[in-house]
């Protein structure tokens, strides 16, 4: 197993959401990847993953569709973002649902300290809470 596999490993152990079968999943579908891009009735639909011109359209690329439980599919999930990986750092002990934000210059002095919770379980700036938003506003102002 890789580190990558070992990480991706954990954080699915400490985020299961990462691996639900929802828009922007992967997906392998007789072993090529594809990306869930959404639903009618009860089959998923996905496109296959290689590069496309800028100017396609969803249905100039649409590859399959399929139905939760097919055996042919394996859910890959999503890619693994810095939330989950803070997640997983719970569960030994090295963090918690929400980290503080510091900020600093290139240097590393910090002329001003900032602080601003985010919520790792909701890594959606609007599902953030108002004194986090108002704090990242007021930064990039």
């Amino acid at each position: 197993m890789t580190n990558l596999d070992l990480i991706r490993q954990k954080c699915i152990e400490a985020n299961p959401d990462i691996v639900e079968l929802k828009e922007g999943c992967i997906v392998h579908v007789n072993e090529l990847s594809h990306t869930v891009f959404g639903k009618d009735g009860g089959k998923f639909m996905a496109y296959l993953n290689r590069p496309f011109p800028d100017d396609l359209l969803v249905n100039d690329f649409y590859d399959c569709e399929f139905s939760e439980g097919t055996d042919e599919i394996r859910i890959i999930g999503r890619p693994i973002r810095l939330a989950d990986v803070l997640l997983a750092a719970i569960g030994k002990g090295l963090a918690v649902n929400t980290i503080g934000v510091f900020m600093s210059d290139e240097e590393g002095i910090m002329p001003h300290t900032f602080r601003a919770a985010w919520n790792l379980r909701k890594d959606d700036l609007n599902e953030q809470s108002e004194e986090t938003i108002n704090f990242l506003a007021e930064l990039l102002q």
